[in-house]
């Protein structure tokens, strides 16, 4: 997921690096509310990797790749 993130965000313009650093702080706190639950941290991390691979597909489907 840290190699997403950091190979996406030089990707994107600067209001949508903004963007992107937002949605990390957001995920970063969805998963420190979790604790040790398992079931919960699982979960964060893959609607977050479904977030970081949607940012790909965007610059695909606008030619940037």
């Amino acid at each position: 997921m840290s190699v997403l993130y950091t190979q996406l965000k030089p990707l994107l313009g600067m209001g949508a690096r903004g963007d992107l650093d937002e949605a990390q702080v957001t995920w970063l706190k969805r998963r420190g509310v979790c604790g040790g639950d398992r079931a919960c941290l699982s979960k964060a991390d893959a609607d977050r990797l479904v977030q970081l691979r949607g940012g790909f597909e965007a610059l695909a489907k606008r030619g940037h790749f």
